[in-house]
């Protein structure tokens, strides 16, 4: 069974007015209402999705008989045979832990009697 966040794979099986059914892996059919594909009005859904596509899905909410899903937020939702969206992926889930490094002082802590000019202060 599914937890509330999992990002997981599914496929379009079926495009209705009110958003998309998705086969997911344990060939379950999870439903994306349009209300959580985007946040802007889509006037056409087929021009949004297509059939058979596969698409990656956060889930929002899962019991025995049902599967909430969402793409608002999921990134790289689409483009799944792409090498190039792997790589951005495992780019930004290190991104933030580089900047993070990159802003750690490089140089040691000065002494307490050092000034910032490099001479030493007298006592």
């Amino acid at each position: 069974m599914y937890k509330k966040g999992d990002i997981i794979v599914g496929k379009v099986v079926s495009i209705v007015n009110f958003g998309a059914l998705i086969e997911l892996e344990d060939e379950r059919i999870g439903l994306l209402h349009i209300s959580k594909i985007s946040d802007y009005f889509i006037a056409d859904l087929n021009k949004f999705l297509t059939l058979d596509e596969y698409i990656r899905v956060r889930v929002l909410n899962c019991d025995d008989k049902r599967v909430e899903l969402t793409i608002k937020d999921v990134p790289h939702y689409r483009n799944l045979g792409s090498a190039y969206a792997e790589d951005f992926e495992v780019l930004a889930r290190k991104l933030p832990h580089w900047i993070k490094a990159s802003r750690k002082p490089k140089m040691k802590p000065k002494s307490k009697g050092e000034q910032t000019n490099g001479s030493k202060t007298e006592h």
